[in-house]
């Protein structure tokens, strides 16, 4: 089967809100994980792993950005950056 046959079912399941593209600055390619609740990431500096972090911005803090920059949000993509416990080990 050849990478473009794969990212073409990627893309279809994506579309069909089956599978999340995940796009985690720094990394070198999209990441790609089930459908899931609203979520934040982490990605190791050192190993480039990323995690899934249990966190979500409150509809306040959306709100209170929505009004003061006269826009309005549609989707968040939070990406926390720094060393995983593998990398931070001694």
């Amino acid at each position: 089967m050849g990478v473009s046959t794969v990212y073409r079912g990627l893309t279809r399941l994506r579309d069909l809100g089956f599978v999340a593209e995940i796009l985690v600055p720094g990394a070198s390619s999209a990441v790609y994980e089930r459908a899931a609740p609203p979520h934040a990431h982490f990605r190791c500096t050192r190993c480039g792993s990323v995690l899934d972090v249990r966190y979500q911005l409150s509809d306040d803090v959306l709100q209170q950005v929505s009004e003061a920059t006269g826009t309005r949000i549609s989707d968040v993509s939070l990406t926390f950056h720094g060393t995983c416990h593998a990398c931070s080990a001694p």
